[in-house]
């Protein structure tokens, strides 16, 4: 579950290593939701910048959820990929990196995030 102020990894090689969540459309924010991050500790000379905002998909959450088999899956840490801003399309999801460091949620893949799951090294 993740509230605001709660401070996330992120996965992806786009410079930031440490966000904190300012807006969740749900009051427990859940694998496969948009946030609405601030960058709070990134790599010298990268493409973000500390402080700027910036919207972000939650790939991973401490909190397990529930398969359709029954099985529970949880993950270590609470992990988002930053996104760019588009204007034009809204439904279309784009990462700020070109690779993703970290196994993502099975869960991004039935809400159509085809493009992230391609770039990630597995799907649990």
């Amino acid at each position: 579950m993740i509230f605001p102020e709660s401070l996330l990894r992120v996965a992806d090689n786009s410079g930031a290593r440490l966000v904190r969540c300012i807006a969740a459309p749900r009051p427990f924010g859940r694998e496969g939701d948009r946030i609405v991050v601030s960058v709070a500790r990134c790599r010298p000379r990268s493409k973000v910048e500390r402080g700027r905002l910036y919207s972000a998909l939650l790939v991973q959450c401490r909190t397990p959820s529930i398969r359709y088999s029954g099985h529970r899956i949880g993950f270590r840490s609470n992990r988002v990929v930053l996104l760019k801003k588009q204007e034009n399309r809204r439904t279309e999801v784009t990462p700020l990196g070109t690779r993703i460091w970290r196994p993502v949620s099975l869960l991004l893949r039935r809400s159509g995030y085809t493009k992230l799951i391609i770039l990630a090294p597995s799907v649990l």
